[in-house]
């Protein structure tokens, strides 16, 4: 359940770290800074919850369930929060990758 606990709160930072850099691009001034201040602090959640993820699983499922976990994450907010449509084939992507995450899970 630990392990789960930081993939879920890697993949969060990231996503929100990400999304407060697009925040920040379109800001100027203070409002800049404060984004930017906002995606340095939430980004590092996940520089702090990789490392113990690691130490609890195998690299290659942990950077597979985080970075994959991240990036879905970061897709379905982007069209959620900049009505961004996503096309057929990047829906089509999200689920590929949601797929890989779920076999990667089955233990033989």
């Amino acid at each position: 359940m630990k392990f789960y606990s930081l993939i879920l709160i890697y993949a969060l930072s990231m996503t929100s770290a990400n999304i407060f850099l697009k925040f920040a691009s379109q800001a100027q001034g203070l409002r800049w800074w404060i984004f930017f201040a906002l995606a340095n602090a939430t980004g590092f959640a996940s520089v702090i919850a990789l490392p113990f993820a690691l130490k609890l699983s195998n690299p290659n499922l942990v950077y597979a369930l985080a970075i994959g976990g991240g990036f879905t994450f970061l897709q379905l907010a982007s069209c959620l929060l900049f009505r961004e449509p996503l096309s057929s084939w990047q829906w089509g992507g999200i689920a590929l990758i949601t797929l890989g995450i779920v076999l990667l899970q089955i233990r033989s």
